[in-house]
């Protein structure tokens, strides 16, 4: 097998390196006989030996020099047409980049570009590619790597080089994964829909700009509009993907040659959005549809696909709207018909465009007219197909829901409205129901099941398309995409409307509106309208069942003090250094603050036997009022054995004189207890008055808020960019005295988060060889939680990938990355939390909810669990939960982007506003702009970079900048509110 598979996936020459075959060819060239084996046809090998190849008969000899011409020849056809040579760079990209940056100039210079010309500047062929000597297994993947000698060579077949006698590329389908990725590219280019409209303005500006002189020249107009028409063809047509051979079919009107079926555009959701729009008729989701405008005898009559369906015939009520969508052919009806029933009626064509053979009288075909509501109910009428000849619905318009992710109620209402059949969105569900419930009770065929199924087999071949550019973007910053956003991993589908083209209408520039929004701002708009349409679908804005909300005393404070904005700013440093002071009243005077464990580097190679006693449950303290503390908060707290175990060993710690760096890991599922533990050893150093030597942090300001200590972020001066935001002089100051550090949510780190953490305190304590600084660390949480923010699993502590391969052309981000991984590696003392404290008096819901929460967190939910978990889903009807409820009605949501909590925070507060009958008041922020200096290359003796120069007549900004900072969302301004609207008694996260 492995022969076989090297024979036909070939990465390198056949009668040498390339260096010989340069060489060879050189020497051939020279001969006056020579022809270039690529504008010639392949010589056939001749007869075979009829005595089992003798090689002595004149058949064996000419076989043997056939089999010689054929290994040169492919040589040489590769050497010409398949070794890559690398183009371009990223300059060339930032001038292609800068082209139309001022679209009031025309710059007639165009760019060379190839395939360096990318921000990474690396190549999209994916050249150089590794070579095999040879053919081996990749140890983590389980992959065969075949041998492979030519790095920038790819891969062929011999016998297909030497027939087609050209550049070939072939790569054998090793895996599924291989298989999905050929298929989502296959299908792709098959039902690939024609370009966007202003695509195609687009490429025509392009080749006026670029001809603007020969246009202006002296050419004949016939002449001039011949080039014109010629490159906007070319320039189309490479738009299209499609080659030249290909553009001459469709000129002459063949048939297309890749596919035996009929793919017909289905923009899907314009039909999703008037369903909904049945039950929400305020959302702004559901106001956008499309027309298709028809000239009828001088009127113009307008309609919308939805119509269409919406509206038709009597006879096909029970017809879903997929089979409409693949069966249905809608014509002009007779003119004799027409005649009788609507006298203003002009002929047009059939809105298909299909080619569907007239019946005569021997053959009649029953065709049905739409519901006097839809406006071409005289002129038109509509017949279902045979399924011999149906359309393959092509669904454009965006990525379809999935199952696995995202909305679950966008999703059900999306496969109600495909599969069930509807005139109006009230038929797809009751009043009482939410679209889960209406999707579960509804009996779907056996069919209508495998088509959903088939729905997600294309997320998974684009998910296992082999994408460079995604490639290259993982590789500039791991982790850069979410598991939850699912409009972004997928381009929007092209929008075309050929199966149901109106007639052309000339348009006014005028009335074009080119004040247009970014795709950042588009994306973001959407985010906030979706999660919007999600808490109006959860019942969020509905009145409160069982009265208001508790919001406290609502009485306006009157301050004693009013101050302004920087003497309040002074006050409060003041109190925290007055916290921090007496905090740290109890540090000794004189403390080493680098030797924090025993840990001596120079006799680091020595074998040393070390104290590990304090891990014993035996252990005593050498001071019997220590061991008493320790004791007593055990008591105290009511700590279980597993519990107790991991206090004891971190008190006992640090009840040792000088003992060995702890790096400790406390696990467990949500409920056994691990939030117990921090309070206890709190309470342990307060009692001991030695509060300054721990220190609790979480990565999140809510979790760190729940065990009641700050962000790792903000002790340690990490800000998101991965860069320090205070001195080390300040940091050190931070940690005098620490010698603890407990870091809760764990599973939320990356590896790079965890070479952060480490390096800060190994910067502030001058310890690049100690981990963390020597500072001993304490983790705790559950890796069956939250994966880490921006890669999920793929950047987590326990990654397959990171840290697997070391090489020269690592990033430095992958290399740090690697060592945190090694860095949690160190972990070596670790207790696990098993029994859950959290429901100890339980219920029969109780148990059934702990039951299931044990099964989610490894992925083995049973029906009884998912039935339980579905009736704690919020929704309309009198046996749901309610989220309106006074105890839910303020409580804290969690959301996957800052652009959805922005949006969940401004609803809220006008919410809140409205139904304590307050107003808001305003705090607006005063912005300045920022300048820039270069700073001489003489001062800093490397790359020249730029600093902030603070001067008061340079930074003011205008009235109307200043109003649109305070219109853009909190996550805009990095969370600092151009605009913050409060009122007594509101909730508020600081």
């Amino acid at each position: 097998m492995v022969e076989y598979l090297e024979s036909v996936h070939m990465g390198e020459f056949i009668t040498g390196s390339l260096k010989d075959v340069k060489q060879n060819l050189d020497i051939a060239e020279l001969d006056d006989q020579y022809k270039n084996p690529t504008e010639t046809l392949p010589i056939p090998p001749p007869p075979q030996c009829n005595q089992n190849a003798c090689g002595e008969c004149k058949s064996c000899q000419a076989t043997s020099s056939w089999e010689s011409q054929f290994n040169s020849t492919v040589d040489d056809i590769l050497l010409r047409s398949n070794i890559h040579k690398c183009t371009g760079g990223s300059k060339q990209y930032e001038k292609k980049k800068m082209k139309y940056k001022n679209k009031k100039t025309v710059d007639k210079y165009q760019p060379v570009t190839g395939c360096l010309s990318n921000k990474w500047a690396k190549c999209k062929a994916r050249f150089p590619r590794k070579t095999f000597e040879h053919t081996e297994v990749n140890p983590d993947s389980g992959a065969l790597n075949i041998k492979k000698g030519e790095s920038m060579l790819n891969t062929v077949t011999a016998e297909v080089t030497y027939l087609i006698r050209s550049n070939t590329d072939v790569t054998s389908l090793l895996s599924g994964t291989a298989i999905k990725a050929v298929v989502a590219y296959v299908s792709d280019y098959i039902s690939k829909p024609a370009l966007k409209t202003y695509l195609i303005f687009e490429a025509v500006k392009s080749v006026f700009d670029r001809n603007s002189e020969m246009l202006g020249g002296s050419l004949d107009r016939k002449e001039k509009a011949r080039r014109l028409l010629t490159q906007i063809v070319n320039n189309l047509t490479s738009k299209m993907e499609i080659g030249g051979p290909m553009a001459s079919m469709y000129l002459l009107k063949n048939p297309d040659h890749y596919t035996n079926h009929k793919f017909r555009t289905f923009y899907w959701p314009n039909f999703v959005r008037a369903a909904r729009y049945a039950w929400n008729s305020d959302s702004e989701e559901c106001t956008e549809d499309l027309l298709v405008l028809l000239k009828i005898k001088g009127k113009i009559v307008s309609r919308t696909l939805v119509q269409d369906y919406v509206f038709r015939p009597v006879e096909y009520s029970q017809v879903s709207l997929y089979d409409w969508i693949r069966l249905s052919h809608i014509e002009k009806c007779p003119k004799k018909i027409q005649q009788n029933s609507f006298q203003d009626v002009d002929e047009t064509e059939s809105d298909d465009g299909n080619d569907v053979d007239s019946d005569d009288g021997s053959n009649r075909v029953a065709f049905h007219r739409f519901l006097k509501e839809h406006p071409l109910h005289h002129s038109h009428h509509v017949r279902l197909l045979e399924d011999v000849h149906e359309w393959v619905p092509n669904f454009v318009g965006g990525a379809m829901p999935r199952s696995d992710r995202g909305d679950r109620e966008y999703y059900c209402s999306t496969m109600l409205t495909l599969f069930k059949s509807w005139r109006t969105g009230k038929d797809l569900k009751l009043e009482d129901q939410s679209w889960d419930d209406a999707f579960r009770t509804h009996m779907f065929n056996t069919r209508q099941l495998d088509i959903m199924k088939y729905f997600n087999v294309r997320y998974e071949c684009l998910d296992a398309r082999d994408d460079y550019a995604a490639q290259m973007k993982k590789g500039d910053n791991v982790g850069i995409f979410s598991n939850w956003d699912i409009y972004d991993n997928l381009d929007s589908d092209l929008v075309n409307y050929n199966s149901f083209e109106g007639d052309d209408f000339t348009c006014d520039v005028n009335m074009v509106n080119v004040d247009d929004i970014g795709p950042k701002t588009e994306k973001r708009n959407r985010d906030m309208l979706h999660v919007e349409q999600i808490m109006q679908d959860a019942g969020w804005f509905d009145k409160s069942p069982n009265g208001p909300a508790d919001v406290g005393d609502l009485t306006p404070v009157v301050p004693d003090d009013f101050q302004s904005g920087k003497d309040w700013t002074a006050v409060v440093q003041r109190k925290r250094q007055e916290l921090i002071d007496e905090k740290c009243r109890n540090i000794p005077g004189k403390i080493d603050d680098v030797d924090k464990t025993n840990y001596d580097q120079e006799s680091s190679a020595e074998v040393k036997i070390v104290d590990k006693a304090y891990l014993t449950a035996n252990f005593k303290s050498k001071v019997k009022k220590e061991q008493n503390i320790i004791d007593n908060t055990v008591t105290d707290f009511s700590l279980n054995t597993e519990q107790e175990r991991a206090f004891r060993i971190i008190a006992n710690h640090a009840s040792t004189e000088k003992p060995e760096q702890l790096i400790m890991y406390i696990g467990g599922m949500a409920g056994t207890g691990k939030s117990q533990v921090i309070k206890a050893l709190t309470a342990f150093f307060e009692k001991r008055n030695e509060s300054h030597r721990i220190v609790i942090t979480a990565p999140t300001g809510t979790a760190a808020a729940l065990v009641g200590g700050s962000t790792y972020h903000s002790i340690l001066g990490i800000n998101d960019k991965n860069t320090s935001t205070i001195s080390m002089a300040k940091l050190r100051t931070r940690l005098d005295g620490v010698n603890y550090m407990f870091l809760d949510e764990v599973s939320m780190l990356s590896c790079h988060d965890m070479y952060n953490i480490s390096a800060q305190p190994a910067k502030a304590f001058n310890e690049p060889n100690k981990p963390f600084g020597g500072l001993n660390m304490i983790f705790s949480g559950d890796f069956s939680q939250l994966p880490p923010v921006g890669g999920g699993e793929s950047i987590s502590l326990y990654s397959g990938s990171i840290g697997t391969q070391i090489y020269s052309g690592l990033s430095h981000y992958g290399q740090e990355s690697a060592i945190g991984k090694a860095l949690w590696h160190q972990v070596t003392t670790v207790v696990i939390l098993k029994e859950n404290m959290r429901q100890k008096l339980q219920s029969p819901e109780d148990a059934k909810f702990r039951k299931a929460l044990e099964n989610m967190r490894y992925k083995a939910c049973t029906q009884e669990d998912i039935a339980f978990l579905r009736t704690r889903i919020t929704g309309p009807g009198t046996s749901r939960p309610k989220l309106a409820e006074k105890d839910f009605r303020n409580v804290s949501i969690i959301t996957a982007w800052n652009s959805q909590k922005d949006r969940i925070n401004e609803l809220g507060s006008i919410r809140f506003a409205k139904e304590t009958n307050q107003h808001f008041t305003d705090f607006y922020s005063v912005d300045k702009w920022v300048v820039y200096e270069d700073i001489p290359e003489k001062v800093t003796g490397r790359k020249r970079r730029k600093r902030v120069k603070a001067t008061e007549s340079s930074t003011k900004i205008t009235q109307a900048d200043q109003e649109k900072l305070w219109e853009l969302p909190h996550h805009a301004t990095q969370h600092f509110p151009g605009k913050l609207s409060i009122c007594v008694g509101m909730p508020v996260m600081l």
